[in-house]
């Protein structure tokens, strides 16, 4: 049987969130998926670059989900509270992406290139330019912090209470707007 890297990458989420990315390795993965370890070697290179791959694959995604914000919106605060909203579903949706992305061994992002994260952060860069009074890096790390942080905090405290928590974050991402004009 032939599996796509998709296939492959989608596999590997669901092996380590049940055991842990510490406790993943190729050879557990291969034996999980019933697929040659050499071909996942000759696919991927080693289990670094295989979270390299996750994580890519995970970053596009949620860029995606922020391109669509923004469409959805004309007026840039609008945007942003959308974006917002983008990034909590995305985190519930995806949480086993995100997780991999995020809190990887509680070090952010430690293996993806810099151009990667560039990427998806342009769209929120964009955003947050158009309502701040001065173009600044430290906006944008307070705008993610913040969404971050909500999510680690209210999907372990309101997972139940979805459109509470959207409320909430909204709340709060009204305050940020108010504190960078």
């Amino acid at each position: 049987m032939k599996l796509s890297r998709d296939e492959i990458i989608e596999k590997t989420i669901v092996y380590a969130n049940q055991y842990g990315w510490a406790k993943t390795s190729v050879r557990e993965i291969s034996k999980e998926i019933g697929y040659s370890t050499i071909k996942i070697y000759s696919e991927f290179g080693d289990k670094d670059q295989l979270l390299q791959e996750i994580q890519k694959k995970g970053f596009r995604l949620l860029r995606d989900e922020y391109v669509m914000a923004t469409l959805s919106k004309e007026n840039p605060e609008e945007q942003l509270i959308e974006i917002c909203l983008a990034h909590y579903r995305f985190a519930l949706k995806h949480s086993r992406y995100y997780e991999l992305m995020f809190s990887q061994n509680n070090s952010l992002c430690k293996s993806i290139s810099p151009e990667i994260l560039t990427q998806a952060a342009e769209p929120v860069k964009s955003v947050i330019g158009k309502i701040a009074s001065s173009k600044n890096i430290v906006h944008f790390l307070h705008w993610f912090s913040l969404v971050h942080g909500f999510y680690e905090v209210a999907h372990k405290n309101l997972s139940k209470k979805e459109k509470e928590a959207e409320k909430v974050l909204e709340d709060i991402i009204h305050n940020f707007i108010k504190g960078i004009k």
